[in-house]
């Protein structure tokens, strides 16, 4: 995945550095992944939940936090 705005991420490590280890370490994870839909995503992240308008909350710190994510899939086709 293609996080677009990692400046987001930083500034919440600054504001809840409580949060810092875990926000780098889904920030390190996510940007490796590739899902073509939301089951993908749900599979390895099985305590994430999807709610409207493609945003996806994460528990982070074990549900200490939440990260609301907006995500855009898209699948590229090869012809």
């Amino acid at each position: 995945m293609k996080i677009l705005v990692k400046k987001t991420i930083l500034y919440y490590i600054k504001k809840f550095p409580l949060a810092e280890t875990q926000l780098l370490i889904w920030y390190n994870e996510f940007s490796k992944q590739t899902f073509n839909n939301f089951n993908e995503l749900k599979k390895v992240y099985g305590n994430a939940s999807i709610v409207n308008n493609n945003r996806v909350v994460f528990n982070i710190k074990g549900n200490e936090f939440r990260l609301i994510v907006s995500i855009i899939l898209y699948k590229m086709h090869v012809m």
